[in-house]
């Protein structure tokens, strides 16, 4: 899947600065309870690549995630843990691994990584549970990757309209 933003344009036709997303999602063959995503995120400045991240995301079941990322600048190692803390409450941590080569432009890696789970953030908090949503073509992902998660679930498992009625463990 690809996504492409004009960052900075002339007209709806002529674009001097683009943001370019590519990634594949795809669960592992061997280890259902795995799955990767590849990613290029480039920065385009009229017909150049400026910037270009190429990464490989794997999310270990429900709470773990390894991201590698390679650039131009070096490579980064991002691992996500979340943690239950009680009903519909997780605790989010992040670590981040690089040279100290790359510590400046680290800090903003970390930047621009806590501005984007706050955005994030707004929205889980008011989000809602569709059983079915209606999605158009370009996020038919949304529902392979539901259906991939629910395999942590089991028949015990609390439902989400249970979990907001009853916030006791």
């Amino acid at each position: 899947m690809q996504s492409k933003s004009s960052l900075l344009s002339l007209s709806d036709k002529i674009s001097l600065m683009l943001d370019i997303y590519n990634f594949r999602w795809s669960v592992s063959e061997n280890l259902k309870h795995m799955t990767n995503i590849k990613l290029s995120h480039i920065i385009q400045v009229w017909m150049w690549k400026f910037f270009q991240v190429d990464g490989d995301i794997f999310q270990i079941g429900p709470g773990y995630v390894v991201l590698k990322l390679k650039a131009f600048f070096g490579d980064v190692l991002v691992l996500q843990t979340v943690t239950p803390i009680e009903p519909l409450k997780q605790k989010l941590s992040h670590y981040f691994y690089a040279s100290k080569f790359l510590g400046f432009i680290m800090k903003f890696v970390i930047f621009g990584e806590t501005v984007q789970v706050a955005r994030d953030a707004m929205i889980w908090d008011y989000k809602t549970f569709v059983r079915n949503p209606i999605l158009p073509k370009e996020e038919k992902q949304i529902k392979l990757y539901r259906n991939w998660f629910s395999q942590f679930y089991s028949s015990n498992s609390k439902s989400f309209q249970d979990s907001r009625n009853d916030l006791t463990w």
